[in-house]
Order: C-alpha cells, then sequence, then structure tokens
C-alpha cells in the first residue's frame, strides 16, 4: 500500500495538476490557497488574461526577444499562479497558506518554484501566512514567510540596479514597464 501523502505533498501535488492548465510555452506554474486545516480556497495557473490569446496561439513575446527567466515580467502576457490563485481567493486568503509548484514545458522536468517580486508583495498584501514552494525532488519542499521572500528578492533587486548603474545603464533602459519613473 502506498503511504499516505503528507499535507503539504498532497496540496503541492495540487499544485503541480493544476500547473498542467497553463497556457504558457515556457513554464507551468500551478498555485493552491489553502486553509490552515488543509482546506483548498482556490487554484490558479499562469497564463493569458481571461478572453486574451494564449502564448500558444500568440507566440512567447519574451521568448522571441531571447529574454532570460526572471527578467522583464511586464512583456509577458501571463497572469502568474500565484496571482491567479490570490485573485481568485480575495480576503478567504487571509491567514492563508499559499503552495507553488512548477515544471519546464521543453522538458517536462520540475523546478525550483520561487515567486516572483511583484506575486511577493500581493502575497503578503494579502495576508498569506507562509508560502510552501516545491523543490525539485528528492530535497524536501521549502517553507517560508512571504515577508522574507519579498525582502529577499527586493534585495536582490536593488543589487541588480545597482550593478547596472556601475556599468552605466541608466534608469530609463531599466524602469520596467518603461513609462514612468
Amino acid at each position: 500500500m502506498t503511504p499516505r501523502p503528507t499535507r503539504d505533498d498532497w496540496l503541492l501535488s495540487v499544485a503541480l495538476e493544476t500547473a498542467r492548465r497553463s497556457t504558457c510555452a515556457r513554464r507551468h506554474y500551478g498555485a493552491v490557497v489553502a486553509t490552515p486545516a488543509g482546506e483548498i480556497i482556490s487554484t490558479g495557473y499562469n497564463g493569458a488574461p481571461r478572453g486574451q490569446p494564449h502564448c500558444a496561439e500568440a507566440g512567447c513575446r519574451r521568448q522571441a526577444l531571447g529574454i532570460p527567466q526572471g527578467e522583464r515580467y511586464e512583456l509577458c502576457r501571463a497572469v502568474h499562479a500565484e496571482m491567479n490563485a490570490l485573485l481568485q481567493a480575495g480576503r478567504a486568503a487571509e491567514g492563508c497558506t499559499l503552495y507553488l509548484a512548477g515544471y519546464e514545458v521543453e522538458t517536462g522536468l520540475a523546478v525550483d518554484a520561487t515567486p516572483c517580486l511583484l506575486c511577493a508583495r500581493v502575497a503578503v498584501n494579502r495576508g498569506i501566512a507562509e508560502v510552501v514552494m516545491r523543490r525539485v525532488p528528492p530535497r524536501q519542499p521549502a517553507r517560508a514567510d512571504p515577508v522574507a521572500i519579498l525582502a529577499s528578492l527586493e534585495e536582490a533587486a536593488e543589487g541588480a540596479a545597482r550593478v547596472a548603474a556601475s556599468r552605466g545603464i541608466g534608469a530609463e533602459e531599466r524602469r520596467i514597464g518603461g513609462s514612468r519613473p
């Protein structure tokens, strides 16, 4: 008989199954918002906004421009899995745990899932108590406070901005979105 999975393993497997609904051409991510008792409040996957063409139909802008993973999200047509799950959960997400899992489309291999800076901000603002992130097996899932994730990502972004400034790249080239200071 197969042993019963832990709650984290079960909810991460739900997130991974939800990722199969993704319409991203590069990576499929799934997210689950669950109460402390393990009840699922909402799920989300990364994909184009409602009613908009999917990457499979319109092509991936970031891939076509050769933009590496983790950069220039404003050029991506997809809404992230975490964001979709948090939007679906609304105020019911307060005090809940966010589970995140994903894999590479091309290889089908699992990835170490981590929220981006914007999703971490939204998780903090929505009152998420903890984020559980799937890690490439055989490693155990990573658990983190969303405030700690946000602080780490903001520190990395500030470091990248300092490096860019030291290389003579001006604020205009670094600005996300390109339209406002």
